[in-house]
């Protein structure tokens, strides 16, 4: 990927922030869906925006947009900002008697007819495709074109919202593919976790009005949950220490070598775990990237077996993936928690 500098902007006091976000308020009657937030975006970023449903994050991504007015608070936009923003309602907003390739050429007129047909292409619509009239599109076709009609002209500052809603795999798919090579700023809300992990460099996570910041990956941020639970939980249930009494240098060199032999025992079977865990979910991802390369070739669907042979082995290798990785995680809470009691 093409994004950010080599350097974390957000580590640089002399970086100035692409938007900045000053004490921003939100309210709904009794419910405070943000409450006197600061956050900065730098040029390049990659944000996705987490929580559990309501607690905020579409409104967040709203306000962002100008689509909702803040209640408190400002937010600025650096010089030369171009705002891009996608909601799942924009599909309902085409021109229903536009073809395909007319409303994605009207959003860029500048642009080439290859650039939009290949857009287009990127989206699933080729050949007689890009002819048909909106009106007698599905639903998830619609989106697919509103999003085609973002991607052709996002921007340098890309929102959206929930965007692999109502896609199907290959769709949702191409639409990774398609970011990846986005060379601007992106936030986003999505519950597709493929995407997170495909794209996100950074993590908001919204909870109680406030909004937490965490410079990584979701795997990262999720592996960071994890231990600050376990910490917490281990500070409430830990007992105080009794004073040690003296012993002599003999029989503390025993303890210590039986304390490295049972520290072994204990922690070298998960330790192989979690390699083996690494290894295989590695492999997975290397073998999904060249799957996600291939759907976003638009001549693959015109191999009908192909098409189906590539859609199932990636279905079931997502599936495969999840759960690996949620036998990462446990396994690595196991390890640190076994690390934990051992000191």
């Amino acid at each position: 990927m093409s994004h950010g500098s080599a350097a974390a902007p957000w580590l640089d006091p002399a970086a100035v922030p692409f938007v900045r976000i000053e004490r921003l308020s939100k309210r709904f009657g009794a419910f405070t869906a943000v409450d006197a937030v600061d956050l900065a975006i730098y040029r390049g970023e990659l944000f996705s925006i987490l929580g559990a449903s309501g607690c905020g994050k579409t409104t967040l991504l709203r306000m962002l947009a100008g689509e909702l007015p803040h209640d408190a608070g400002t937010i600025k936009l650096g010089s030369g900002v171009e705002v891009g923003y996608y909601a799942q309602h924009h599909a309902d907003t085409l021109d229903m008697g536009a073809t395909v390739y007319e409303i994605v050429q009207r959003a860029a007129p500048e642009a080439s007819p290859n650039r939009v047909r290949s857009i287009c292409g990127a989206f699933m619509f080729s050949g007689d495709d890009i002819d048909k009239q909106a009106k007698v599109l599905s639903g998830g076709e619609r989106a697919r074109v509103a999003l085609a009609k973002l991607c052709v002209a996002p921007g340098n500052l890309l929102l959206m919202d929930e965007p692999t809603n109502h896609l199907d795999l290959a769709s949702s798919e191409a639409l990774a593919q398609s970011l990846t090579t986005f060379d601007g700023t992106l936030v986003f809300v999505s519950h597709n976790r493929s995407l997170i992990r495909t794209l996100a460099t950074r993590i908001w996570n919204v909870e109680n009005g406030h909004v937490e910041t965490y410079p990584g990956t979701l795997d990262e941020y999720m592996y960071s949950q994890a231990q600050r639970r376990m910490g917490a939980d281990e500070v409430a249930a830990k007992p105080k220490a009794a004073p040690k009494p003296v012993e002599d240098d003999k029989a503390r060199k025993r303890r210590e070598a039986e304390a490295r032999q049972k520290r072994s025992a204990k922690l070298g079977p998960l330790e192989k775990q979690v390699a083996q865990l690494e290894e295989r979910i590695g492999a997975l991802e290397a073998e999904q990237k060249v799957r996600s390369a291939e759907l976003s070739d638009p001549t693959v669907y015109d191999d009908a077996a192909r098409r189906n042979k590539l859609l199932n082995d990636y279905q079931t290798s997502a599936e495969k993936l999840e759960e690996l990785t949620a036998r990462w995680e446990k396994t690595m809470a196991e390890l640190e928690s076994v690390k934990a009691q051992l000191g």
